[in-house]
């Protein structure tokens, strides 16, 4: 479930993974596409937005949680 309040919780490990390789793809496609034979223009445009899109989609799974655990555990117990 995606909920503000999943931020400080464990995030599952194919979310995590799944942002990870969203965020660490980001240079290779900016590369890949600074590359690519299109205007100066289209690139920088196609090079923003997929930024854009892959840094949104990490930033969406650490607000994803699938537990109500804690990264802190509980003291009490």
């Amino acid at each position: 479930m995606i909920a503000l309040s999943n931020y400080s919780k464990r995030t599952p490990p194919t979310a995590k993974c799944i942002g990870d390789v969203m965020l660490f793809s980001a240079p290779l496609l900016s590369g890949a596409v600074m590359a690519a034979p299109f205007t100066d223009e289209v690139k920088m445009w196609v090079v923003f937005g997929l930024n854009v899109i892959l840094v949104i989609g990490k930033i969406i799974t650490k607000f994803y949680a699938e537990t109500d655990t804690d990264i802190t555990p509980d003291i009490n117990q």
